[in-house]
């Protein structure tokens, strides 16, 4: 069952602001209180998956749109901003440690590659991503735990920067 047309908030969807509808949408959703029932389902049926960027630069303008949008959240995605904040401050301070003392540095990247390996298992182990245990999986998660850092710190650091669009509606 889908989503009712007359439901959807469309004049609060920020065009000025590339992507982020589905997001907008459900905050506006979540503020009106209107009856609108939001929330989570934990059933792998109900999984969207988009087709992966073909590129370094696509994948990098899309992390941007994200991270951009979510400055943006309203009061009622409090908990999303504070999840945001906390991931950028995470990853910034784990980077700077790399600078003061590169022992402390890589001893906080290697726990937090761990524990990255350990919840993204059981996430494609929840969601089916991955069939069957292989060494290549584990060899994938491990080294998307120790790029995935230095990704997002690029991300985050190119953000003022670079200038992405989105169906043809350009950055702000």
């Amino acid at each position: 069952m889908g989503l009712a047309r007359p439901s959807l908030p469309h004049d609060r969807l920020h065009p000025e602001i590339p992507s982020g509808d589905d997001v907008f949408a459900l905050a506006a959703l979540i503020q009106d209180e209107k009856g609108h029932r939001v929330g989570w389902i934990n059933d792998p049926r109900a999984m969207v998956s988009a087709a992966p960027m073909l590129s370094f630069g696509a994948l990098l303008d899309q992390r941007i749109r994200w991270g951009a949008k979510s400055t943006q959240y309203p009061r009622s995605l409090k908990a999303a901003r504070r999840v945001a904040l906390v991931v950028a401050a995470v990853h910034l301070c784990g980077l700077a440690l790399m600078f003061i003392h590169i022992g402390y540095g890589l001893a906080f990247w290697l726990i937090k590659s761990i524990a990255d390996v350990l919840y993204t298992r059981q996430m494609a182990r929840q969601y089916g991503l991955f069939e069957k245990r292989t060494h290549a999986n584990g060899f994938a998660l491990l080294m998307l735990a120790l790029v995935h850092p230095f990704f997002i710190a690029t991300t985050l650091l190119l953000m003022p920067f670079r200038k992405v669009r989105w169906k043809g509606r350009p950055a702000t």
